[in-house]
């Protein structure tokens, strides 16, 4: 699929299609959640979203294996649009929730509940997940970071109504809320079907898109993999040492809706959305700071502690969606095989901390009190995350590299960047995954000039001002550039600093860097001398 087939859908500008995919992925994000909470609801708490140590590892082994099965899938196969089965994987979710809280688990053989209930979920849960994540990235980007956000919003709100506190109401309302998030599914997959403007799935992607989608996502990835550990180490530990505290089932909840709003506010407060490696460079002091004080501090600071750390989780989990999506759209690779072999490496890590944590926090080690091997975790805990800032900024500093931004250049920050220099505003104005445009007015598409306004290109014997000029009217009207961004164009194609194009137009340096953007976004570049070989 081509970015222009998928910004050219008329459906994705539709109220109705935006509502359809925003309340049906809420609707399954709720859903899931009350199904995997719904194994160990009879208990009286939880430790950060886990109680039952048995399941958590059989299912984070069991979504693992499921996810490598579908990137080799991928690899062997190239899966065609829409393959992922809907009803079928619904209907598989749908019978783990009545094995967890119906008399339906005593017709299964004692010793294969745990089995079946694993494995429903895990095939059911990820099918129901891909399906999503191809639509997010068949969709213009910008549409999909919007629809992303707003979707975890719903999602919060209605994961209250489906606490376990509503008693026999509350497996009723999952199955109810996983029908509709199905149903809609199912509309949204029929209207893009009928949309004469997508194109047919392209050829297997090369092993050098797989490449970059994978230099895309690398970042995201690594900051979830190593939440998903830091939470796997702490719950087991604490599950397996008995430290529990009073109101950390209400953590989860709470962690989701504040991530939510975080993310909604930088996307539609601050029209952009942080690196996941700025998100988790910002939570890493936090986090390891706090973890040391864990055992020593009050039922409340544990509560704000696991509520802090599964912000920071939920919030670069979000960063994962869309990063997954717009690297598929972007370069053309599988939806399918990107978003498995992220869910695939996280699950992992998750099952590899759990057993660990697990182990090392066991009631039969008995040479040390548990605040003692909890500190002891706290040192293995510090060095995962500072491990993993390490890779993070080699990672970032190889990404840009790779775009020729300069040592000495400022980095992005977490929702705003101040560059020391011009060039540097340039290559953060290239981040198009990580900002949203902030003139919506301006269609994201090539389609703004009609076919008689596009000009053919210029003739080598016009004189060499004529030919600058008629390029750059080309270029505008085949890519859907307004006015003031075909006139910064010009002044970007001769070299001129953002400093310099403000002052001749009379506007500020801030919103010169937003028409810098816009024009990136639509002419497919990256840098500015990407720009001027257009027009050599």
């Amino acid at each position: 699929m081509s970015n222009d087939a998928a910004v050219r859908t008329p459906h994705h500008a539709s109220l109705v299609f935006s509502a359809l995919v925003v309340m049906g992925y809420g609707l399954f994000r709720s859903a899931n959640s009350s199904i995997y909470l719904s194994h160990f609801s009879q208990t009286d708490g939880s430790f950060i979203f886990m109680t039952d140590a048995t399941f958590n590892m059989a299912s984070a082994f069991a979504t693992a294996v499921c996810a490598l099965a579908i990137v080799l899938l991928s690899s062997f196969k190239n899966l065609p649009r829409f393959s992922m089965p809907l009803w079928p994987a619904a209907a598989v979710l749908i019978v783990g929730m009545l094995l967890a809280t119906t008399n339906l688990g005593d017709l299964v053989p004692q010793q294969w509940t745990l089995g079946l209930s694993v494995a429903v979920f895990s095939i059911g849960s990820i099918a129901m997940k891909l399906s999503w994540i191809e639509i997010f990235a068949m969709e213009n980007p910008t549409k999909a970071i919007v629809h992303i956000g707003c979707a975890s919003l719903a999602s919060s709100a209605l994961q209250y109504t489906l606490s376990p506190a509503n008693g026999s109401l509350t497996p009723v309302l999952t199955i109810a809320f996983l029908v509709c998030s199905a149903l809609c599914l199912q509309e949204t997959r029929c209207r893009l079907r009928t949309d004469e403007s997508f194109e047919p799935i392209p050829a297997r992607p090369c092993a050098e898109a797989r490449c970059k989608a994978m230099n895309e996502i690398g970042d995201a990835l690594l900051a979830l993999c190593a939440l998903e550990a830091v939470i796997g180490l702490i719950n087991s530990f604490m599950l397996a040492a008995s430290m529990e505290f009073a109101g950390a089932a209400l953590v989860p909840g709470m962690a989701m809706t504040i991530a939510s709003v975080l993310f909604c506010v930088a996307l539609l407060v601050a029209r952009r959305i942080p690196a996941a490696s700025a998100t988790f460079r910002i939570a890493f002091p936090i986090l390891a700071a706090m973890v040391v004080f864990v055992p020593f501090m009050s039922e409340g600071y544990s509560r704000l502690f696991s509520t802090m750390l599964l912000v920071s989780y939920d919030f670069v989990a979000l960063l994962v969606v869309c990063q997954v999506a717009y690297a598929a759209n972007r370069f053309g690779v599988s939806s399918y095989a990107l978003f498995a072999l992220t869910t695939g490496c996280a699950k992992f890590s998750l099952f590899a901390s759990l057993v660990v944590g697990s182990a090392f926090g066991g009631p039969h080690i008995e040479q040390a009190s548990s605040t003692v091997r909890f500190l002891v975790l706290s040192c293995g805990i510090i060095y995962l995350l500072a491990m993993a800032i390490v890779l993070l900024s080699r990672d970032r500093k190889r990404h840009e590299r790779k775009k020729g931004v300069s040592k000495n250049e400022a980095p992005l920050s977490s929702f705003g960047h101040t560059p020391k220099a011009d060039e540097a505003a340039d290559e953060a104005a290239s981040y198009t995954c990580e900002k949203i445009p902030a003139d919506e007015a301006t269609p994201y598409t090539r389609e703004g000039a009609s076919a008689s306004s596009i000009q053919a290109p210029p003739s080598a014997n016009e004189s060499e001002t004529d030919a600058f000029e008629e390029t750059c009217q080309f270029l505008a009207a085949q890519h859907g550039l307004t006015e003031r961004e075909t006139e910064v164009l010009g002044y970007l194609a001769r070299g001129r600093t953002n400093t310099y194009i403000a002052e001749e137009l009379s506007i500020s340096p801030t919103t010169v860097r937003g028409h810098i953007r816009h024009i990136y976004t639509k002419l497919d570049v990256h840098k500015r001398q990407e720009l001027i070989d257009l027009f050599n």
